[in-house]
């Protein structure tokens, strides 16, 4: 199944495809100042180019690029977790919910009336990290 998606601290639940996730949060006002995202479009774009004049001195320099969207990607969605949206996935047998204690305690309710409404039970998979 190509879905996934975020819960808000809100209650809103925003579909993405699985592997999006970057594409949906800054294309989300809400996502992307939870996220605190704003801008990285354009860093990634700045790596890229340092990476691209890289390459046509060095070699490959495509793993610097890789790196850096890597780890741009863990710090949005640490911000997430941290402002307490849970990341939503999807199976045939599940629906399951990603994040802090704390979020998974203030939207457990909200979670699992999502679930219920799409014919799927609740998982919830507490990260603290």
């Amino acid at each position: 199944m190509d879905k996934s998606g975020w819960l808000t601290p809100t209650g809103r639940f925003i579909e993405c495809p699985m592997f999006k996730h970057l594409d949906t949060i800054q294309d989300d006002d809400e996502l992307c100042r939870l996220a605190k995202a704003d801008g990285l479009r354009e860093e990634l774009a700045g790596i890229e180019d340092d990476c691209n004049s890289i390459i046509e001195d060095e070699g490959a320099g495509w793993h610097h690029y890789e790196i850096a969207q890597d780890q741009a990607e863990w710090r949005v969605v640490k911000n997430l977790y941290t402002s307490g949206a849970l990341r939503v996935g999807f199976s045939k047998d599940a629906m399951y919910f990603e994040g802090t204690p704390e979020g998974i305690k203030i939207l457990y309710h909200t979670a699992r009336n999502l679930a219920e409404a799409m014919g799927l039970p609740a998982t919830f998979e507490p990260r603290t990290q």
